[in-house]
Formats: structure tokens, C-alpha cells, sequence
């Protein structure tokens, strides 16, 4: 590893904190490549970033097993289980590339048990194109409550 450049390796693992003076929000990063932000957003370089504050922490807010960050997207897949995103020029998708298969935190078709209590969902539409308009379901397929009633979800967008 260090033929050629005189460099060292370094062992271990190190912790770096860096001053936000920002509100609590919740964000997400990904990439900037110019002409090539949405194949790696496709490809899964993007995320979450959850900022805090003590502000948000006097909100009757549901928090621990109960705040549950929702990336959603949707992507295609070949036969081999690899990301299938079409190959492209500049500009070549400008309306974005839609997928086939729907996904919440990379799981295909994916449900979540919950309990009869109030729940913090953070939504993120991490779709190159698709809106979605969401809504709860319980059981038997009845309506479940939900503080914004047919939330439409825009790509890019978080909530």
C-alpha cells in the first residue's frame, strides 16, 4: 500500500465532531457528481441525516423505536439482482427513470408491525422520478389515522 507515495496506514478508528448550529431537521445527503447525482442516488448513495436540537426535544414528539425514518424510492433490477438504471448521456432522462419495484430503507414490499401507539414517521421520497401519495392501512384494510391525510410525497422532497 505504501510503494510509491511514502504514505503511512493508519489503524484503529478515530471520532470527529463538528459544531451544527442548525434547528432540528430532518435532511438527507447524496451525491453532486455533476450530470451523474441521479444514477448514484439510484445506485444507493444517499441517506438520512438527522439533526436534534433542545428545541425538539420539548415536542411531544414519539422518539426512540417509535421515530421511524422512511426513505422511499423505487428501482429496477436485473435477472442477477443488480441495479438495472439505463445507460445515459447528458440530459438523456430529463423527466427522471422510473423503477419497477417499490422500496422503504432498501427492503422490497416492504410492512411494518406497529402497536397501538403514536409514531414519528420522517418521510424522504428518494425516487429519481415517481410521486407518491401515501396513506395508512389496519387491519382488514381500514383507514389508519394519519396527521396529513393523503400526504403527496414529490421526489426530493422530505417531511
Amino acid at each position: 500500500m505504501t510503494a510509491g507515495h511514502g504514505g503511512r496506514m493508519a489503524f484503529g478508528c478515530r471520532s470527529y465532531v463538528y459544531p451544527l448550529p442548525q434547528r432540528a431537521a430532518t435532511l438527507w445527503y447524496h451525491d453532486h457528481r455533476m450530470d451523474f447525482s441521479a444514477p448514484q442516488v439510484w445506485r444507493g448513495l444517499a441517506g438520512f441525516f438527522l439533526i436534534g436540537d433542545e428545541e425538539e426535544d420539548q415536542l411531544p414528539l414519539p422518539g426512540g423505536d417509535r421515530d421511524i425514518p422512511l426513505m422511499l424510492c423505487d428501482r429496477s433490477f436485473d435477472e442477477d439482482g443488480s441495479f438495472r438504471y439505463p445507460a445515459h448521456g447528458h440530459d438523456a432522462f430529463p423527466d427522471g427513470v422510473l423503477g419497477d419495484v417499490p422500496l422503504v430503507n432498501v427492503a422490497p414490499w416492504p410492512a411494518l408491525e406497529v402497536s397501538a401507539t403514536r409514531y414519528r414517521f420522517r418521510l424522504l421520497n428518494a425516487s429519481n422520478s415517481r410521486r407518491y401519495r401515501l396513506r395508512l392501512e389496519g387491519e382488514g384494510g381500514k383507514p389508519g389515522r394519519f396527521v396529513h391525510p393523503g400526504l403527496r410525497l414529490p421526489p426530493d422532497e422530505h417531511r
